[in-house]
């Protein structure tokens, strides 16, 4: 059983998103909104572009608008906007109605990281086959429908350019080139600066030091043709980003990646309120617990990724390291699963395959029926349909959770994994330089 639903992955997963695709017409076609996953506030569409965009070309991006973005965003953001438009708008969202065919260039971005991540997958899913292509054709529709990925693309979020650079970087593992992909993804979104522990732990200190190097000049440039005197504003930016309260709970479990956003959302949300204070106790404690335990395994995971690291591949630690924060913070958001496609044919290397591929269909399998909590929201005008949609309730979905656990049960594994490798097979070639 377990080999058929490994075989018939792309397959599955291909299935099910187009039937949540078409429901997905349908119900826009019926409410002119898009159903969850997809972003509550539909004013809101594309904004995370938009907003990023119109702060390029404004002064204040770091000390007003408080940017978590490095330089190298705004550089993009310069390049793709209509500086016919940028003169004659004054806000963001005026922008994204002057210059919404801009955001083509994020979708061609995406889909040509489709394109090439789906040959990956296919070479690691299709190795019994002769239907390379069709494996391909596949994974292309498993990728280019995902839910992160629509999610970030109605979001428009620049973390689909991250996705496409990780995908180069994977496609040139052993020269330069692995290096300034990472790079440039690392000034994308700086949290990727993780990664870096592959090259680390495997003893590849030549492109560790390009990485770095890489990193500064992008920097550099962008400061060039990006000028700021507020950029040493970014490190404090994102801590307050992380830690600040935000004035709404429900939209940290709308679509989170990681139970610790749950946790987060429960502390002091009105949401639960009307409920018995015993249930609410019962869920916040434990959240509480997952959350710590799911620390320890996280801190385990790196000592157990330095101690067996000559006995996975790199592409096993950056995927082990993109899981574990992706599983842990509660800032990345729904979106970020979308960047752990091109290291998903390392999974599939391992004893526990089958495992993996189980957890894989309940991180990126829709389930999006409404289950709570739910929120009264007030007429909103749409943006993707150009009307005026009436008063609703809505309630996070049933997938926000299971994606969420997923991601949490997909590290736990992972650690597993590492910790019944036997010590003949982690001793094998040079000790790790973190322990050594």
């Amino acid at each position: 059983m377990h080999d058929v639903v490994r075989r018939k992955l792309p397959q599955i997963l291909l299935l099910a998103q187009l039937v949540f695709a078409v429901f997905s017409l349908f119900h826009f076609l019926s409410y002119g909104r898009l159903p969850a996953p997809f972003f509550y506030d539909v004013t809101d569409s594309f904004m995370d572009f938009f907003n990023t965009n119109y702060w390029a070309f404004q002064s204040g991006r770091f000390d007003q608008w408080r940017s978590i973005y490095p330089i190298f965003s705004f550089v993009l953001s310069k390049w793709v906007t209509s500086t016919q438009c940028i003169e004659m708008v004054a806000t963001p969202h005026a922008l994204r109605a002057c210059d919404a065919s801009a955001m083509y260039y994020l979708l061609a971005t995406y889909l040509a990281g489709c394109a090439l991540c789906a040959g990956m997958l296919a070479r690691a899913f299709g190795r019994t086959t002769s239907h390379g292509f069709l494996d391909a054709c596949l994974w292309f529709g498993v990728l280019a429908l995902s839910l992160p990925g629509l999610y970030a693309l109605e979001r428009g979020n620049y973390i689909l350019v991250a996705f496409l650079c990780l995908v180069l970087a994977r496609r040139y593992p052993d020269d330069w080139r692995f290096a300034l992909f990472l790079a440039l993804a690392i000034n994308i979104k700086q949290y990727l600066l993780v990664l870096c522990l592959g090259p680390l732990l495997k003893q590849r200190f030549d492109q560790l030091l390009l990485i770095i190097v890489f990193s500064l000049l992008i920097n550099v440039c962008g400061l060039l043709l990006v000028p700021e005197t507020h950029y040493s504003m970014l490190i404090d930016n994102m801590t307050t980003f992380s830690t600040t309260v935000l004035p709404s709970m429900f939209e940290k479990m709308w679509n989170p990646s990681a139970v610790a956003a749950f946790a987060r959302a429960v502390e002091g949300t009105a949401y639960l309120s009307s409920g018995e204070s015993w249930k609410i106790d019962g869920v916040r404690v434990l959240l509480g617990g997952m959350v710590w335990a799911g620390r320890g395994v996280a801190v385990a995971m790196f000592f157990a990724l330095c101690l067996r690291a000559n006995a996975v591949s790199a592409n096993f630690i950056m995927l082990a390291m993109l899981v574990t924060l992706c599983a842990m913070s509660d800032s990345p958001g729904g979106y970020s699963t979308v960047l752990l496609f091109p290291f998903l044919p390392a999974l599939f290397e391992r004893p526990m395959a089958r495992g993996y591929t189980l957890l894989l269909l309940g991180l990126y399998m829709p389930m999006e029926l409404s289950i709570g909590p739910f929120r009264h929201f007030d007429a909103m005008d749409s943006f993707l349909s150009g009307s005026v949609l009436p008063e609703i309730v809505l309630g996070v979905s049933a997938g926000a959770y299971v994606r969420a656990l997923s991601l949490y049960s997909l590290m736990c594994l992972m650690f597993c994994d590492l910790v019944k490798i036997n010590g003949k097979s982690s001793a094998a070639g040079a000790p790790c330089p973190v322990l050594s």
